[in-house]
Parts: structure tokens; C-alpha cells; sequence
């Protein structure tokens, strides 16, 4: 099978003349089993009637020849003692290298820094896609059994097993919110649930291997569409299009169609980084400088009320509106006051932009910056701004700055 979604597509439609009716006729009653079970309104969930169901017609379709595929007679596995076996080994995995384990094609690992650099991006998406999985899965959980998750340690509990799992030739795993909902649907309380489930899926596997190989190929292609469609959460999709704004929808939107068309890996790549910058511009707009009326006695004296971060993304922008009304005015302006005290972070790039402020300021022009925070403040010191420009001053309020300006201007008539 091809792995991008439209060549799969593609392949599927090619592959319709060789369609296996008997297939096709279990496949569809265990997935009608599966939509209408909810409708009895019973306890048991109906992953495990449907599967019976299909599982006993697929024995009454081979009773009467006709060919059906299980699990049985598409898989097959080579034991240590080199004997053939059908279906799901009954034994437990070995301890073995991760590296020393054949992959899907048959071939071992190279283990190197072309392999290495080939496997980091798949594996960092993998990591942050299994984490969001996980701490959402928590809060739905929160949402139905109205407690509070532990982030922290869920997420320490399952790097752990990810790790600990390849060593017996396991894959990836993350919590999954279909089957977390249905355990917590058929009455469980506490985490001791997801052990007994683990202990039930080792006992079958130690003890009705040979059974679970007559299970029918198309019941369980049943099973994953219901279980493809509740990951999806269209109606979740639907509810958080109606709410969002259209940054949120460009996100969503963007990576459902790199989902499709190419890969995983490519989808998370590009949301990260088009959230971040959408993120970034909206912090950016909420950067505004307002402006006040100086004292009636000061009419030479521009008062500014900066409020938001000044970081590379604001700061330019707000700078240069400022230049312009300071310098290309038809009114003479000699003292610039900047009220910081909703400045709530400054970095390198708003440090950059404040400079060449001062420096394309005119002569005699002198810039007041008054309830600085502690951040911006620190980094005004750290980056040796102030010793170097001296047309910069500093005040704790609005009022001692303007009688610094009236100090300066009678000293200076």
C-alpha cells in the first residue's frame, strides 16, 4: 500500500475488479453491528459483539467455500526454534536491541548519523504528536469523571514506556481517547482499569492466540474506520470552527490538508511554525503606543503611553511611527516621554530598535522613559544602552519626569 493519502486513493480504486465479495459482506455487517449496538443502550460496548458476529459469519461464509481472510491466514511468524506459525504468536517477545530488529522491509537498522538525522524530525513530531494526544486524552478524561490530570506525570509515565517498549519490539504508543472513553463509559474509576486491561490483552494473547487468528481482516478494517472516525472528532472539528477565530481556522485547516495529502511529520512541521508566527503577529498588534497631554505649562513635551512587549516583532514598527511624529512635525517637539509601565518584556531586537530611535532623534531632542518594569529595565542595563546614549532618561512616574523637563528647560532657557 502506497503511503501517501491519494495514491492510496488511487490504489484503492485500481484495485476494485478484484473485490472479495465474502470479505466485503463481513466487513459490512460487523460495521453495521458497530453504528447501531449504542441504539440497545446496554453496557458492554459493542467493539466485542461485532467482532463475534463477524467473526461467526465469516466461519459460516468458509463453511460454505467461501474464502475469507483472517488474521490467520494473512500473517505469519517464525519462532527461535525456527518453526512456522499462523496468525498471533502465543509467546512473549524477547529482549532484544532495537537496532538489531528488522524493519517493515525485512532489513536492519544502520545505526549511524545519516540514520540518525533521517530519524530526529519523524521522532521529535512523533514526541510532541504523542504528548498532545496524551495530555488531551487527560483532559477529556477530566471533562467526563470531573477531576484534575497530573501533566507531568503522564507524560513522564508514557516517555518511559516509549522507551522501555522497544527493547520487546514494541512501537510508539499514546494514550488513545476512544478506548480511554469506553473504559471510563463501562464504569471505570481509577487508573487500576488500564492495568487490568493490559493484563487481559497479555492473557489473551498467551492463551487464545490460535483463537484470535480466525478473526476476520474485514471486521477488524470494521473496527479501525469507527475507531478512525472518533479520532478524527468531526463534531469537535465542527464545534471549534463555529468558536475560533481565523488564526485558529488557518491552523486547523492547514495542517488537515498536509495530513492528507503528503504526511504526519510535514503537518505538525508547518502548524508549529505557522502558529508560532501567527502567534507572534497577534502579540505583535497588541504592542500600541497612546498618546497624552503634557502639562499646560510644557507645550514642547510629547507624552507616550507604550503598552505590551517590545520585541522584535512590535518594536520596529512602533518605533518608526514614533520617529515620524517626533521629528517630521510641523510643531517643535524637544522632550519625548515614554510611560513604560505596561512594558512587560524587552529583548534584543526592542533594545536594537529604542537606539536607533535616540540616534535618528534631533539634536536637541531628549527621550524620558519613566515606570520601567524590572525586565525591560535589566535589559537596558545588561546591554550597555544607557552609558552609551546620552540623550536617554530615566524617572519613576509622570510627575518627577515633568519636572525634570521644567528643571532642564530653566537651566537651559
Amino acid at each position: 500500500m502506497p503511503a501517501h493519502f491519494l495514491e492510496k486513493i488511487h490504489a484503492i480504486l485500481t484495485a476494485l475488479p478484484t473485490i472479495n465479495w465474502a470479505d466485503m459482506v463481513v466487513g459490512m455487517v460487523t460495521l453495521l453491528v458497530l453504528t447501531q449496538w449504542h441504539k440497545l443502550r446496554l453496557a458492554i460496548p459493542g467493539h466485542l459483539p461485532a467482532v463475534i458476529i463477524g467473526t461467526m459469519l465469516a466461519l459460516v461464509l468458509q463453511y460454505f467455500e467461501f474464502n475469507v481472510e483472517t488474521i490467520g491466514s494473512a500473517f505469519q511468524y517464525t519462532l527461535p526454534d525456527g518453526s512456522i506459525g499462523y496468525g498471533i504468536p502465543d509467546v512473549l517477545p524477547d529482549l532484544s536491541l532495537p537496532w538489531n530488529i528488522p524493519h517493515a522491509q525485512g532489513e536492519l537498522v544502520q545505526w549511524d548519523f545519516d540514520s540518525l538525522q533521517a530519524l530526529l524530525p519523524a521522532a521529535f513530531s512523533m514526541a510532541v504528536l504523542g504528548a498532545i494526544e496524551s495530555l488531551l486524552c487527560a483532559v477529556v478524561l477530566d471533562n467526563m469523571t470531573d477531576t484534575k490530570h497530573h501533566s507531568n506525570n503522564e507524560l513522564l509515565a508514557q516517555g518511559l514506556g516509549n522507551i522501555v517498549s522497544p527493547f520487546f519490539g514494541g512501537i510508539t504508543a499514546t494514550a488513545a481517547i476512544a478506548r480511554s472513553a469506553a473504559n471510563v463509559k463501562s464504569g471505570a474509576v481509577s487508573p487500576i482499569a488500564s492495568v487490568v486491561h493490559g493484563l487481559l490483552v497479555l492473557f489473551a494473547l498467551l492463551f487464545f492466540a490460535k483463537a484470535l487468528s480466525y478473526l476476520p481482516l474485514s471486521s477488524m478494517a470494521a473496527l479501525l474506520l469507527i475507531v478512525a472516525w472518533n479520532m478524527a472528532s468531526v463534531h469537535e472539528i465542527i464545534n471549534l470552527a463555529r468558536r475560533s477565530s481565523k488564526n485558529e481556522l488557518t491552523v486547523l485547516f492547514t495542517c488537515l490538508i498536509l495530513t492528507v495529502l503528503f504526511d504526519m511529520v510535514i503537518a505538525i512541521s508547518v502548524g508549529v511554525l505557522l502558529a508560532s508566527l501567527l502567534f507572534i503577529r497577534t502579540i505583535a498588534e497588541m504592542t500600541k503606543a497612546i498618546e497624552y497631554n503634557a502639562p499646560d505649562d510644557l507645550n514642547d513635551v510629547l507624552v507616550y503611553r507604550i503598552s505590551g512587549p517590545l520585541f522584535f516583532a512590535a518594536a520596529d514598527k512602533l518605533f518608526s511611527d514614533l520617529h515620524d511624529k517626533t521629528v517630521h512635525t510641523d510643531h517643535e517637539i524637544k522632550h519625548i516621554v515614554l510611560q513604560c509601565d505596561a512594558v512587560t518584556v524587552l529583548d534584543a531586537g526592542g533594545i536594537h530598535a529604542l537606539t536607533r530611535f535616540v540616534q535618528h532623534m534631533l539634536p536637541h531632542q531628549q527621550l524620558y522613559l519613566c515606570n520601567m518594569q524590572f525586565q525591560p529595565l535589566r535589559m537596558l542595563v545588561k546591554s550597555n544602552t544607557v552609558p552609551e546614549i546620552q540623550k536617554i532618561n530615566f524617572s519613576s512616574d509622570l510627575p518627577e519626569t515633568f519636572n525634570k523637563i521644567r528643571d532642564f528647560e530653566q537651566s537651559n532657557p
